[in-house]
């Protein structure tokens, strides 16, 4: 329970990357962004219907993997800038 009433200061990451004005939205959109992605994932094995899910949920949900590492391996410069590291 101390995650989910943490207050926004815990995070480091969207206090360094947020303007101080918008830290709480920033931890807001973390927490929102698990639960899109898990409301997705529901949904997809919803849609499957009884199926049991193939390779090609496995290989999209890895192919989402690895689009957002090169995404982030594009904007690592950025990101290590404002991070200070």
């Amino acid at each position: 329970m101390r995650l989910g009433f943490a207050d926004a200061d815990n995070d480091p990451a969207a206090t360094a990357l947020a303007p101080a004005t918008f830290t709480s939205q920033m931890v807001a959109l973390f927490w929102l962004s698990g639960a899109l992605g898990g409301g997705v994932g529901g949904n997809a094995l919803k849609v499957s219907g009884d199926r049991v899910p193939g390779a090609g949920y496995f290989l999209a949900l890895g192919a989402a993997a690895l689009a957002t590492g090169a995404a982030l391996l594009l904007w690592r410069r950025a990101l290590t800038r404002r991070l200070g590291v």
